[in-house]
């Protein structure tokens, strides 16, 4: 998060900048840019509470951070996708998933015994939040 937030102060500057002539454009600006920081702090939040959460799951939490660790760069996901860009094993991808699961850090969506897919519903919620639903 700190990467892709710490070059867009500058930008944002010459944005506010060029609106001061159109108090309207101006206020609307700094609504959006104001929004992006709370959201991307909620997300950090958000981040760091499941991360101490999963921390806490015993034996399986070293595979079980992992797996969050992947749901935060990409939060819909299948395992296949997990094991193959994480190199994980299919049963250590799984289980790890239903630990998430169970502590109700991720859901699953298509309710099948294969091909199943995963989604980190609270990232997604604060991303979602204000939009509109497709």
């Amino acid at each position: 998060m700190r990467c892709y937030f710490s070059n867009r102060p500058l930008i944002t500057h010459f944005l506010i900048q060029d609106s001061r002539d159109d108090p309207e454009r101006h206020r609307s600006l700094h609504h959006h840019r104001h929004s992006a920081v709370q959201t991307a702090r909620r997300l950090v939040d958000l981040f760091e509470a499941d991360t101490r959460r999963t921390a806490q799951s015993g034996r399986a939490a070293a595979n079980t951070l992992r797996v969050l660790a992947a749901l935060r760069e990409r939060p819909v996901l299948t395992l296949s996708h997990l094991c193959r860009q994480h190199q994980m094993s299919f049963p250590t991808a799984g289980k790890a998933m239903q630990n998430l699961v169970s502590i109700g850090i991720a859901r699953e969506l298509t309710g099948q015994r294969r091909n199943r897919v995963f989604v980190y519903d609270a990232y997604l919620g604060i991303l979602n939040e204000g939009g509109q639903p497709l």
